[in-house]
């Protein structure tokens, strides 16, 4: 035969095994721990109980806080709360948007590329070596021509270099003398 019974907090019935008579079990619903009654002493049907439902603001719980069952709170469980992850996940996707598109611009050459047209266009002959670097930036090549010419006296102590920078298929050329522009080229793909 079986028991009915039913939690003392929450009312939650159950119906128990007859060996489960006189111990102690735990509501699923409540985590109240109570004991079974023996069969035929003081048996619950379902819908009865002595004690009263939660959250009735009539009723009067006269248990001590002692008795009163601990219940947990659903904001105490151990682990990353739900919110954070589409937040991560969002994070993430942002950074990776960014990344792709610094590596594309890049890629493509369309982030900072100072061999253009309108650069070279600005070259002048008698540039400095400094001038010439503040509107193209930092060569991508540095040659000695000295050692071209070998020795012939003309080209002695002329201080000949040629600088060049390049940007995928786009490069300039520009030869110094001493520390003056003596010759320009330039080469550019347009798309």
């Amino acid at each position: 035969m079986a028991i009915k019974v039913n939690c003392p907090h929450c009312d939650q019935a159950y119906t128990l095994v007859d060996e489960q008579a006189g111990k102690k079990v735990r509501c699923k619903t409540c985590t109240t721990v109570f004991e079974v009654p023996a069969p035929g002493e003081g048996r619950q049907e379902a819908g009865a109980s002595d004690a009263p439902r939660r959250g009735r603001p009539d009723e009067h719980d006269d248990r001590d806080e002692e008795d009163r069952p601990r219940r947990r709170g659903r904001g105490r469980r151990a682990g990353i709360p739900v919110w954070v992850w589409p937040v991560i996940g969002g994070v993430v996707l942002f950074v990776l948007t960014l990344v792709g598109g610094i590596v594309f611009l890049v890629a493509t050459g369309t982030l900072g590329t100072k061999v253009t047209q309108e650069n070279f266009n600005k070259l002048q002959m008698g540039m400095t070596e400094t001038q010439v670097k503040a509107i193209l930036g930092t060569p991508t090549e540095v040659t000695d021509l000295g050692g071209f010419f070998g020795n012939n006296p003309l080209f002695a102590g002329a201080g000949l270099r040629q600088l060049v920078w390049k940007h995928g298929q786009n490069q300039i050329s520009v030869t110094f003398s001493g520390d003056r522009v003596t010759s320009l080229s330039g080469s550019f793909v347009t798309k």
